[in-house]
This record gives structure tokens, C-alpha cells and sequence, in this order.
């Protein structure tokens, strides 16, 4: 005998604020909005967006209308997390409703399961916003992020919302004057949207460095140039002018460093760094990096040609 869930019932205070806030800031769809004359009561049901509206459970926007009643909103699971959220574009919803000032209580995390946070809607309920589980790991996935011990910031995916204040930052003069960067506007740096280091035939890959207290984007770290046959790459960072000076630049070096030797099999890291940037040059000897020497007139930008130094980062094993 097949069953259902098809609704349950969530108390509010105003019907009409409710419905603002999960019609209006979340996007869920408005089922019903009738009047019950049986009970003299209205009936507010809502959905989320592209939910099944044959077996999907909907919610039933109910208005507290005792003081036992009055009491539980916002509470009818004693603090425990109420509603589970299934998406499948975990980070699209994330920004979207950060921007729409939703607040989050528990930051982004990657579980077997999927990526969840947990966020409170207007009343103060918790409910766990999860997006689809990573495929698991096989010849052609390596399992897992690097790993960032820093209490500011994480590591995460790159969203197609990072693009504009990453291209705003890369084109301060204080960032501009020591990159080799020459990009026209954010939709030159799509590519790098959703890369992430899984795929053993990716040849490039790019990540997003968030601060943990609002995700917003504080700069971005990948691996170029990989090579599965020679076992090597080479790893590209920067940060916005307000994350320097706080040892972002060197916690994220020394985990995606740690990540490409012990993960990936990589046995070199290298990078190219120009003779002007001396952040990046001090960066890269604390983490251990190697100087093999200055390449002059190594690349060519801006109309003119760039002196690099190059570093390496070589595992021990293969050092000799």
C-alpha cells in the first residue's frame, strides 16, 4: 500500500511574513493561500522550488493561534535541526540566500552525504541545507579538498558569484602590478567556476579561499600545468589586499602543497613567481619551496617582458 508525506505543519506568528520570507528570500512556490471556512482559518501552503507536487511534502504555513501554540514557534524541535533541505546546487543556493540575508549558524562542511549548512529561517527554526554527495573516489577521482588549518577562511569550490569580486580585487593596482594577469572582465575567469582537484585527467584546477564568518570570497588557489606522466604541477594563488599579512597565503600553500604530494601522487611543485612580488617570494621559503633561478624575459604581458624566479617543492623520496 504505497504512502506519503505530503504535509507538515510549521507555526509562524504572521502568515504574511512567512510567506515573504519562504516565497519571497528563498523562492519556494506559493501551493495555496485560501480561506478554511470549517475552521475560520487560512490555509498557506508552500513547496520548494521543483518539488514533486504529487509526492513531495509541502508546508503548511500555520498561524499560532494560543499561547501554547505562540510558545513552540520557532522552536517546535527544541533546538535541534527541524527540516532537511535537498538541492542540487548546493553553492548557487548558498550564496544566493546569504546575499538575501539568511542566516547562516553552522558554515558550509563535506559529508559523505553531501555538502550541508545550517541555516534559521525568520522564526528561528534550524534546517540543513544539503547539496549532492561528491561521487565517490575511483581510478579517475581523488577523494577530498586540501585540508586548511586556518581560523579564518576554507577552502571551497569556485561559484560563478566569486567572479566579480575576484576580478575587482586582481585589478587593484597593488595586485595588478604584481601578476602577469591580462583578463577583460569576470567572464574570462568562468573556466575556473566548479573546478575542483578530482578528476586525475584535469590538467588545471581552481579553488576558492572563503573567510569561515560570511564566505565571501578572500582569494583563490589551484594547481596548473599538471602533469600525471611527470608528476609534477604548478601552483597559482592570490589574495585580496584585505587577507594579506594574516598567514592566509602561507596555511593555504602549505595544505594545498601537502594535499598535491600526499593525495596526488605529485612528486614536484613548482611556481613562478615575479621578481617584484616579494609577499609571494616569502610565502613560498617558508613553505619550503626551493629557488632554481631567475628566468629572464620569462613571460610576456602588458607589452612588455617579465623577469620570474622559480621555485620547486619536491617530495623527499625524490629529492636526491
Amino acid at each position: 500500500m504505497p504512502q506519503h508525506l505530503s504535509l507538515i505543519s510549521l507555526l509562524v506568528h504572521d502568515q504574511d511574513d512567512a510567506l515573504a520570507f519562504y516565497v519571497g528570500t528563498l523562492g519556494f512556490t506559493l501551493v495555496e493561500d485560501s480561506h478554511q471556512p470549517a475552521q475560520n482559518k487560512r490555509w498557506v501552503v508552500v513547496s520548494p522550488p521543483g518539488a514533486d507536487d504529487r509526492r513531495g511534502c509541502q508546508i503548511l504555513l500555520a498561524r499560532a493561534s494560543d499561547e501554547a501554540q505562540r510558545a513552540r514557534v520557532g522552536d517546535q524541535t527544541g533546538g535541534r535541526v527541524f527540516l532537511f533541505l535537498q538541492t542540487d546546487d548546493f553553492w548557487r543556493d548558498f550564496h544566493a540566500w546569504r546575499a538575501r540575508g539568511v542566516v547562516f549558524v553552522r558554515e558550509p562542511k563535506v559529508e559523505p552525504y553531501g555538502t550541508v549548512a545550517v541555516f534559521e529561517d525568520l522564526s528561528g527554526n534550524r534546517w540543513d541545507l544539503i547539496g549532492p554527495a561528491a561521487p565517490q573516489a575511483s581510478s579517475n577521482n581523488l577523494p577530498g579538498l586540501p585540508q586548511l588549518a586556518h581560523p579564518l577562511v576554507s577552502l571551497r569550490p569556485l561559484a560563478a558569484a566569486d567572479l566579480e569580486p575576484w576580478y575587482a580585487y586582481l585589478h587593484l593596482p597593488q595586485v595588478h602590478e604584481h601578476t602577469s594577469w591580462d583578463i577583460a572582465g569576470p567572464d574570462a575567469l568562468r573556466s575556473h567556476v566548479g573546478t575542483r582537484p578530482g578528476d586525475v585527467n584535469a590538467t588545471s584546477w581552481r579553488l576558492a579561499i572563503a573567510w569561515r564568518d560570511g564566505g565571501a570570497l578572500a582569494g583563490t588557489v589551484g594547481l596548473n600545468e599538471v602533469s600525471r606522466v611527470h608528476r609534477s604541477a604548478e601552483i597559482a594563488y592570490d589574495l585580496a589586499p584585505d587577507a594579506w599579512g594574516r598567514g592566509i597565503a602561507r596555511a593555504t600553500c602549505t595544505a594545498v602543497v601537502a594535499w598535491a604530494h600526499e593525495r596526488a601522487g605529485l612528486a614536484r611543485i613548482q611556481a613562478t613567481v615575479m621578481t617584484s612580488n616579494q609577499r609571494s617570494l616569502r610565502v613560498l621559503e617558508h613553505c619550503g619551496f626551493q629557488h632554481e633561478g631567475l628566468m629572464r624575459a620569462y613571460r610576456h604581458f602588458r607589452g612588455r617582458s617579465g623577469d620570474f624566479h622559480r621555485f620547486a617543492h619536491v617530495t623527499p623520496m625524490t629529492a636526491d
